[in-house]
């Protein structure tokens, strides 16, 4: 802000040469007609200097307050809403940051606040990698660099970033150049919308795993048999609901082991190394044996720190599995083995998506019960078919002989009769007549 308004140096300096020229050629001329003794002249010249410059002190003493009055009031609203501005910046709700020269010279307490840090002073000593994910860094360089030159880019977008304890927070920013200190600056809103993003990602997985369900569903009125079943739910659990890896396990009764026999996606040598006993050993206490052991479903949404994955921790990440789960293919107290899936965020299996998994899984024991009850039907059938035939054959073998009997009963008759006997078979002659 300037001291004064523009022109007004200019004012006044027209107004004393202006004011002064005209007191001189007016007075000059008044004096030289009234007073005629060059005594008495100079004296009369001297009081009408002084006099005009008293009078010309006190006009531009006049115009100088009225001026500072302006000025001062002007300098007081300035003030005022430099503050109301200040307050606003410095209490809102989203986090504020100004970017110059490839640098963050200005950040409000919400921002800092936001992303974990005691102070602004913290926040503006740490270093942008500590909250900014390597990935998404030089893609933000860009747009400020785009931006700063005048090129169209987007100025709302998400940006996921780092709190200080390491958590992650999704953010929305709206971006705008501003000038700030006599320079163009790129002025950032930064919202958290953590939570809205994480019901659209809870809404994106639950809409996956309902696709996996309408699937296997639609797989399980065509399986012939279990291991095409199994096949193809991994497999369509991997395509539709973006799993890193997924397999069934049956136990085995003799080893009491449990053995995988089928499974889809990044496999890499996980299930070569799984070794899953039902004993009290380590290998048999992770989510596949104790799901086998309580018939309940069992999730780790860290496999990094759950103790329970420490024998295949190492393989697990190696693989990019970051969270698992195993659901019981149970149908009335029958036991047919677990459905294990492995995803590749911690925290990926929340309330909702374990019960349409464990859904899933009861669906597919329902099946594995209905081709076992097809099987023995189908046995049973084989059976029956096998039985009416032995006794056909048996029925018609039985027959002819018994046709073979009366032939010959009726052939003793008509030879008695030629002999002029009494016959030996009469039922033979009613059955006959």
């Amino acid at each position: 802000m300037k001291r004064f308004w523009p022109g007004f140096e200019l004012r006044i300096t027209l107004f004393y040469i202006v004011g002064g020229g005209l007191w001189i050629l007016f007075t000059d001329r008044l004096l030289a007609a009234f007073i005629t003794d060059v005594k008495t002249l100079t004296v009369f010249q001297t009081y009408k200097g002084l006099l005009y410059v008293s009078f010309s002190a006190l006009l531009i003493f006049l115009l100088l307050r009225h001026h500072v009055h302006r000025w001062r009031i002007a300098e007081h609203e300035w003030r005022e809403s430099e503050k109301r501005y200040s307050q606003v910046v410095e209490r809102a709700n989203d986090g504020i940051m100004i970017i110059q020269d490839n640098k963050i010279t200005y950040a409000n307490p919400q921002l800092a606040k936001l992303l974990g840090y005691s102070s602004v002073d913290e926040f503006l000593k740490t270093p942008p990698s500590s909250y900014i994910p390597p990935d998404e860094f030089p893609i933000l360089r860009e747009q400020y660099n785009r931006r700063m030159r005048g090129e169209p880019v987007p100025s709302i977008f998400d940006v996921e970033l780092i709190r200080k304890d390491g958590s992650t927070i999704y953010t929305e920013f709206n971006a705008g150049i501003i000038p700030y200190e006599g320079k163009p600056a790129d002025l950032i809103f930064v919202r958290d919308i953590t939570e809205r993003k994480k019901t659209e990602l809870q809404l994106q997985k639950l809409n996956r795993t309902l696709r996996i369900l309408t699937k296997i569903n639609q797989t399980i009125l065509h399986a012939q048999d279990p291991q095409s079943l199994f096949e193809s739910a991994c497999q369509i659990a991997v395509d539709e609901g973006n799993f890193q890896m997924a397999w069934i396990g049956q136990l085995d009764p003799k080893t009491k082991g449990v053995i995988p026999v089928a499974s889809a996606g990044k496999v890499g040598q996980y299930l070569e190394k799984l070794n899953i006993t039902l004993d009290e050993s380590p290998r048999g206490q992770g989510p596949t044996a104790t799901a086998l052991r309580t018939r309940k479903p069992v999730v780790v949404n860290d496999i990094a720190t759950d103790p329970r994955m420490r024998p295949w921790r190492k393989e697990a990440l190696r693989l990019g599995y970051r969270a698992s789960g195993a659901f019981p293919l149970l149908v009335k107290e029958k036991l047919y083995g677990t459905l294990n899936l492995y995803a590749k965020q911690p925290g990926f299996f929340e309330e909702e998506e374990i019960q349409l998994l464990e859904e899933l899984a009861q669906d597919i024991a329902f099946a594995l019960e209905y081709l076992e009850q097809e099987k023995e039907r189908k046995k049973a059938e084989r059976k029956t078919k096998e039985h009416l035939e032995e006794l056909k054959k048996w029925h018609e073998v039985t027959l002819g002989r018994e046709t073979r009997i009366i032939q010959l009963k009726q052939e003793v008759n008509e030879l008695l009769k030629r002999l002029g006997e009494p016959i030996r078979y009469p039922s033979i002659e009613k059955d006959t007549s």
